[in-house]
C-alpha cells in the first residue's frame, strides 16, 4: 500500500530495474508507465551494468511516461492536467479517461463513505450507447426451424447440384439427403430418441457428413471423436455422454472397446431402404451436437448447443458475410472442433459446395494447391497457424492467392499477419472470434488494416465489457467479455456447478443468460472490440482451446513428478506453443513424458517444451510466479545422451535446425518433435534446408525421420546434384546480381537520390567507448563481408556487382549538445551513390564523456533487416575481441546461383506462372502517395 510504498522510497530505482529483471524496451520506462504527480515530477533514469547499448528514441515532444496525472494543490483546490504518449493515446481517448475520473471524484465527493467497489466510472452517455447502439444486432429469421429441415428445404431447391465431394467420391443434395434418411431411420429403429447423444468416431469422408445429417434426423444429437484421440479421452467422452451408439468407420471398429451398439458408416447394412425425408421428432430448442473441449480439472467437458443457436449462428454469418456469393468452401477442421460447422453445416443449408480435403492437403501445400485449383475452392477458414504453415511454401502460398475469402479464427490473429497475407492474395479477409458456448462465432471483423479487432457482435449477439462486479466497463477500458443473444448454449453435460458459474443471468435482460468467456477485452471507439488476452490460464494453440489445468494434471499422474506448471509461451512468429515446467526425478526424460501424456491426450496438447526445476519460483504470497517462469530459459531434455554431429551434412542440418528451434546445442539423436519443433515449424525447416542446402525434402519426410542423425542420412541418400550447397563463383572483376538486388536499383534510380531505401539503425552508448576499437571493429566487418566492399554499376548494357578488395573507411565523428543531437541524426543519413563502395556508413555523435549515439546506415541494395542484425552482433563480438569463423560463401555466389537455377526446370515453371498472370492487365505498382 501507500503507507509501506512510503516508507520504502529510499532504495534506489536502478537497483529495482536491474533485480526484477524486465524485458527492456528502451522508449518506455521500466517497471512502471504511470505515473501520478502531485507537487513535483522525478527524473526518469535508466541504467544497465557494463556498456550501454540502447536503441535511441527521439526526444522532441515525447511524453516521458505513457500517461501521468499531474495534480496542483493552489488555494483549496486542486488541479489536474493529464500528459500522454501521442503514439499510445488519441485526444479523444484522454478526454474519456478525464470524463470517468471525473464520475469517480464526484460520486465519493457525493458519499465518502461508499465501498470502492460499488462505485461506476462509466458515464450514462457511454452506457446507452454501448447497451443501445453497439449492440443493436437484432435480425429476425426463422428460429422454430431445425437444420435437417433447414438442408431438406435446400433439397427441395437444388437436388441436384453437388452437395460434398472428397477425394474422387461427391454426392448431389438429393444423395445426400437420401443416404442420411435411410442411417436415420436405422437409427430410429436402433431406438434413437428426440435429443439422444449418438457418438460419432470418422475420419474425414462423405460417411463423415452422412453420420451427422443421420443423427439429427433422427432427432438425436451427435458427438464427434476424432479417432487420433487417445484411447483414455475417448472412452472418457463415451462414457461422460452415455451414449450407447458409436457411429464409426468400418476400419476403426477395433480402435476401442465398447459396450454399446456399433453402427458401421460403410455397411449398407446400415442404410435402410426408404429414403425419404423423416419426420421431425425435435424443436430448435433441444440439441443438436455435443463438443468436447478442454477442461481445467482434468477431464474434457461437453458443450451442449441447440439447433436454434447453430441456425442463428448460419443467418448470422450470412448477413455479415458475403458468402452466398461464392459456390464452394474448403472443409479442413476436424469435425471435433467447432468451427467444422460453419464449413458443412451452413454451406448445405445454403447451397454450397462443401469441398473436403484429405489428409495431406492439411499440410503440404502442393496438395492443398491440387485441391483448390481441382475444384475451383474460393472460400476458406483455417486457423493463423494453419495459414502460416501454408504461407511457408511455395506451392500453399500460390493456393492461398487463388482465394477470394478467407476466414481466420480459433486463436489470436498475430501481428503482422495480415500484411503478409496481402502480399499473397486479394482475398477478403475477416477475423473470427467466438467460444464453444456461444456457437461458433460471435464477433467478426472484416480485416482492411494491421491494428487487428475481433469486430462488433453478429446478428442477435449481445457483447459486454464487465469488471469483477458484473458493472459495464466505459469504453477502452479492459474487461472480461460477456456474451448473450441467441448463440448461448445450453451449458456444460453433466456439470450443473460449473454451468451455473460461467452461464450467469443477463443483469441488462431479464430471463436471458449471459456467457462469462473468461477473455479480456475493451470497447473501441467504433463499436469494435479488441481482444486482450486470457483472465485465466486457458489457451489456444493453433487453434484448440486447452485448459493448462488439464494438462497439469495429466503430468502430475506420471510417477516420479511432485510439481507442474504449463504456460503458454509465444515463438518468433507470435504463435503461442505450450511449454511444461516441473519438478521431478531426473530420470524422467522428454520421450517418457511425451509417451505418458500421449496415453490421455491428444498430441495437440501436449507441450513443445520441457523444462526441469529443482524447484518452483514463488512470489512473496508463495503462489507460483509464472512471469518468474517466462523468464526462465531451463535446459530442454531431449531423453537423449549428446553426441554432437560428425558429417558435412549433420553439421549443416544442426546450425538450421538451430535456427528454427532457438536452440544452442543440437545432438545427432535428437528427436526434432521432442525439442519444441511442430508442423509450422517443420514447414519452416523445409524451408530452410532447401534455401541452405538446396534439398527439397518434403514436410512427411520431417515427420518419417524426425532424429538430426535420420534426417541428415535421408539427405544424404538423395542424389547428389540434387542437394550441392551453393559453389564459391570463381573470380572475376564483375558478378551478376541477384533478382532483388536488380529490384532496389530500379527503384533507386526512379527515387533519384533519396533514402527510402536507407536502413538505419542508431543506438544509445553510454560508458567506456573504446574508439579506436570500434572502428578497428568495422573496419574488419567490412573486410568480412563481401557486400560491404560491393559497388553496382551498368556494364554493357547490364547491371553488374564490383567487389573491392580493399577500401577505404572512417567513422565520421561529431559531437552535439542533447538539445541538436536529432538535427545532426537526421543530416547524417543521406542519400548513397550506388557505383561507389562502401554502401554503408558509420558515425558517432559524443553528447558528452562516454554518453555516444551510434550510427549505422546501410543501403537495401546490400542489406536487409536480418543483415542488420548481424551486422550489430558481429560488431559486438569483434569490439569484445571475438573471433569469427571464416564465411564459406558470400552474397555474390548467391547472385551466380541464383542466375543460373533461374534456368532450371523448376524455375520455369515458376516462369509460366507469372507469363500467365501478367498476360492479363498489368498490375500497377502501388506507390504510396501524400495528395491525390
Amino acid at each position: 500500500n501507500a503507507l509501506k510504498a512510503y516508507e520504502n522510497q529510499d532504495y534506489p530505482f536502478e537497483e529495482l530495474v536491474d533485480k526484477v529483471n524486465i524485458n527492456r524496451d528502451m522508449s518506455r520506462n521500466p517497471v512502471f508507465d504511470t505515473m501520478f504527480v502531485l507537487q513535483n515530477m522525478q527524473r526518469e533514469e535508466k541504467s544497465i551494468q557494463g556498456l550501454q547499448l540502447i536503441p535511441y528514441v527521439g526526444k522532441h515532444k515525447i511524453s516521458k511516461f505513457d500517461l501521468t496525472l499531474i495534480g496542483i494543490e493552489e488555494e483549496g483546490q486542486i488541479s489536474c492536467m493529464i500528459e500522454y504518449a501521442t503514439n499510445l493515446y488519441k485526444e479523444e481517448t484522454i478526454k474519456r479517461m478525464s470524463e470517468h475520473f471525473m464520475q469517480l471524484i464526484d460520486a465519493i465527493i457525493d458519499d465518502s463513505h461508499v465501498k470502492l467497489s460499488s462505485l461506476e466510472i462509466i458515464t450514462s452517455q457511454e452506457k446507452t450507447q454501448i447497451l443501445d447502439v453497439f449492440n443493436k444486432t437484432e435480425i429476425e429469421y426463422s428460429n422454430e426451424k431445425t437444420i435437417h429441415q433447414l438442408f431438406e428445404e435446400q433439397v427441395q431447391r437444388t437436388p441436384n447440384q453437388v452437395a460434398v465431394v472428397f477425394e474422387d467420391q461427391q454426392l448431389t443434395y438429393q444423395e445426400l439427403n437420401e443416404r442420411a434418411n435411410q442411417l436415420a431411420r436405422t437409427l430410429k429403429a436402433e431406438g434413437v430418441r428426440a435429443e439422444q447423444l449418438v457418438a460419432i468416431m470418422a475420419e474425414r469422408s462423405l460417411e463423415m457428413i452422412i453420420g451427422i445429417l443421420g443423427v439429427l434426423k433422427s432427432g438425436g444429437a451427435y458427438v464427434p471423436i476424432d479417432p487420433e484421440y487417445p484411447e483414455e479421452r475417448i472412452q472418457y467422452m463415451l462414457k461422460d455422454s452415455k451414449t450407447q451408439l458409436l457411429l464409426l468407420q468400418h476400419h476403426l471398429q477395433d480402435r476401442i472397446p465398447f459396450e454399446g451398439k456399433l453402427v458401421n458408416l460403410n455397411d449398407e447394412a446400415s442404410y435402410h431402404k426408404d429414403g425419404s425425408n423423416l419426420e421431425s421428432i425435435v424443436t430448435s430448442n433441444q440439441l443438436a451436437y455435443v463438443i468436447y473441449t478442454s477442461g481445467s480439472t482434468g477431464r474434457p467437458k461437453g458443450i451442449m448447443v441447440e439447433h436454434l443457436s447453430i441456425h442463428n449462428f448460419i443467418q448470422a454469418i450470412i448477413n455479415k458475410i458475403p458468402i452466398m456469393e461464392h459456390v464452394s468452401i474448403l472443409c479442413m477442421t476436424t469435425f471435433s472442433f467447432d468451427i467444422f460447422v460453419l464449413e458443412s453445416l451452413l454451406p448445405l443449408v445454403n447451397g454450397l459446395k462443401v469441398v473436403m480435403a484429405d489428409s495431406k492437403a492439411l499440410t503440404e501445400g502442393e496438395a492443398f494447391n491440387q485441391l483448390v485449383n481441382r475444384h475451383s475452392v474460393e472460400v476458406m477458414q483455417g486457423t493463423p497457424s494453419r495459414i502460416k504453415l501454408f504461407m511457408n511454401q511455395k506451392e500453399g502460398i500460390r493456393a492461398l492467392g487463388k482465394l477470394k475469402m478467407l476466414m481466420i479464427g480459433g486463436e489470436a490473429m498475430p501481428p503482422g499477419l495480415y500484411e503478409q497475407l496481402r502480399t499473397y492474395t486479394d482475398a477478403s479477409i475477416y477475423n473470427m472470434y467466438g467460444p464453444t458456448e456461444t456457437t461458433v462465432w460471435s464477433s467478426i471483423e472484416r480485416v482492411m488494416k494491421s491494428q487487428l479487432s475481433i469486430g462488433k457482435p453478429i446478428a442477435n449477439t449481445r457483447m459486454y465489457i464487465m469488471d469483477d462486479q458484473l458493472k459495464l466497463q466505459p469504453i477502452g477500458v479492459r474487461g472480461e467479455l460477456c456474451i448473450a443473444g441467441d448463440g448461448v448454449t445450453r451449458g456444460y453435460l453433466n456439470r450443473p456447478d460449473l454451468t451455473k458459474e460461467k452461464f450467469v443471468e443477463n443483469p441488462f435482460i431479464s430471463g436471458e443468460k449471459m456467457y462469462k468467456t473468461g477473455d479480456l477485452a475493451r470497447w473501441l471507439p467504433d463499436g469494435s472490440i479488441e481482444y486482450l488476452g486470457r483472465s485465466d490460464h486457458q489457451v489456444k494453440i493453433r487453434g484448440y482451446r486447452i485448459e493448462t489445468g488439464e494438462v497439469e494434471t495429466a503430468l502430475l499422474e506420471i510417477e516420479l513428478i511432485q510439481e507442474a506448471i504449463i504456460i503458454a509461451r509465444e515463438d518468433k512468429d507470435g504463435l503461442k506453443q505450450l511449454c511444461a515446467y516441473y519438478v521431478g526425478d531426473d530420470s524422467l526424460t522428454v520421450e517418457k513424458l511425451r509417451s505418458e501424456l500421449s496415453k490421455e491426450l491428444p498430441n495437440y496438447m501436449i507441450p513443445s517444451y520441457f523444462v526441469k526445476l529443482t524447484q518452483m519460483p514463488l512470489t512473496p504470497n508463495g503462489k507460483v510466479d509464472r512471469k518468474a517462469l517466462l523468464e526462465l530459459e531451463g535446459n530442454l531434455q531431449t531423453g537423449t545422451e549428446y553426441e554432437a554431429p560428425r558429417t558435412v551434412v549433420e553439421v549443416q542440418l544442426a546450425e538450421i535446425w538451430k535456427e528454427v528451434l532457438g536452440l544452442k546445442q543440437v545432438g545427432v539423436k535428437d528427436n526434432f518433435f521432442d525439442i519444441g519443433g511442430h508442423s509450422l515449424k517443420a514447414t519452416a525447416l523445409v524451408s530452410k534446408v532447401y534455401k541452405e542446402m538446396n534439398v527439397s525434402i518434403s514436410l512427411r519426410e520431417i515427420f518419417r525421420f524426425p532424429t538430426l542423425q535420420q534426417m541428415a542420412g535421408r539427405i544424404t541418400d538423395m542424389e547428389q546434384h540434387i542437394y550441392v550447397s551453393i559453389p564459391s563463383a570463381e573470380e572475376r572483376e564483375y558478378y551478376p546480381v541477384s533478382s532483388s538486388q536488380k529490384r532496389m536499383y530500379i527503384l533507386n534510380q526512379l527515387e533519384g537520390g533519396e533514402i527510402s531505401y536507407n536502413i538505419t539503425n542508431v543506438i544509445t552508448v553510454k560508458g567506456d567507448l573504446n574508439c579506436k576499437r570500434l572502428e578497428e571493429a568495422f573496419r574488419q566487418l567490412i573486410q568480412r563481408h563481401e557486400s560491404l566492399r560491393t559497388g553496382f554499376e551498368m556494364v554493357n548494357g547490364k547491371l553488374m556487382q564490383r567487389i573491392e578488395t580493399d577500401i577505404e573507411f572512417s567513422i565520421e565523428y561529431m559531437k552535439s549538445s542533447e538539445q541538436e543531437v536529432d538535427n545532426y541524426v537526421q543530416r547524417f543519413v543521406r542519400a548513397f551513390n550506388l557505383q561507389q563502395a562502401p554502401l554503408i556508413r558509420v558515425g558517432l555523435i559524443e553528447i558528452e564523456p562516454e554518453h555516444y549515439l551510434l550510427l549505422l546506415d546501410m543501403h537495401h541494395i546490400i542489406s536487409d533487416g536480418v543483415s542488420m542484425n548481424i551486422i550489430m552482433k558481429e560488431w559486438v563480438q569483434l569490439y569484445e575481441g571475438e573471433g569469427l569463423l571464416p564465411l564459406r560463401i558470400g552474397y555474390k555466389d548467391y547472385a551466380v546461383w541464383q542466375q543460373k537455377e533461374i534456368q532450371s526446370e523448376r524455375m520455369k515453371k515458376q516462369e509460366t506462372y507469372w507469363l500467365d498472370v501478367f498476360s492479363k492487365d498489368i498490375p500497377l505498382l502501388d506507390m504510396p502517395t501524400d495528395y491525390v
